[in-house]
């Protein structure tokens, strides 16, 4: 039997052996700006905590739901995007507050972080933020580089693996609002247009989570 700690059980986070990790020997938490003599004492709290990477904790957000929330909330008041990304996971996912999760989301894409960017767009797309949610994910510039949407899904979809996700009719009926048109060849792989584009992008989503 599976012994994994449940994730809508905020409790069993502190009691995993996995999230007791300290801070100090996950070596993913760095500077990702590195000065030009190699010494970050001086850095200013804005810069230091602004470029910071998470990407230990980008990776399985849900070990910061409860844990190195001092890290979190310095991050978060200066604006790190991937801080953003962490917390929108956390908030629309775990929490279930979809307003707040998609709004720090929103400014993870502003700081252009990839895979914030990506999910932002793909949830306002689902919740019916058509207009906003195109143009969020043109800033991927997918009509010239397809692969950086895909990276993004394939790496959202195995940090979501450990998350309840509810199968939520308005993804059904947004993604039908986003159909392409008959002119479009939707079983050639290789055609590619704004008009399919989203229309796929969210199948990929609803697909994902009416199929765990």
């Amino acid at each position: 039997m599976d012994s994994s700690p449940d994730p809508r059980d905020p409790s069993s986070q502190q009691d995993s052996n996995d999230v007791s990790i300290p801070i100090e020997s996950e070596p993913e938490i760095k500077q990702t700006d590195d000065s030009s003599d190699g010494d970050s004492s001086d850095a200013e709290p804005a810069t230091y905590f602004r470029h910071l990477s998470l990407k230990y904790f980008a990776s399985e957000p849900l070990r910061m739901v409860d844990q190195h929330t001092y890290l979190m909330g310095s991050c978060l008041e200066y604006n790190n995007p991937e801080a953003h990304y962490i917390e929108g996971i956390n908030q629309y996912f775990f929490r279930k507050r979809r307003v707040k999760g998609i709004r720090h989301l929103r400014r993870s894409a502003k700081g252009k972080y990839d895979k914030g960017t990506y999910l932002c767009g793909i949830l306002m797309l689902c919740t019916g933020k058509i207009k906003e949610g195109k143009r969020v994910l043109d800033t991927l510039d997918w009509q010239r580089r397809l692969s950086t949407s895909e990276r993004c899904w394939v790496k959202i979809k195995k940090t979501l693996s450990v998350y309840p996700i509810d199968r939520d009719n308005k993804y059904l009926n947004n993604m039908a609002r986003l159909k392409p048109p008959r002119s479009c060849d939707l079983q050639n792989n290789n055609h590619l247009c704004k008009n399919c584009y989203y229309f796929f992008r969210v199948e990929k989503f609803v697909q994902y989570v009416h199929h765990r």
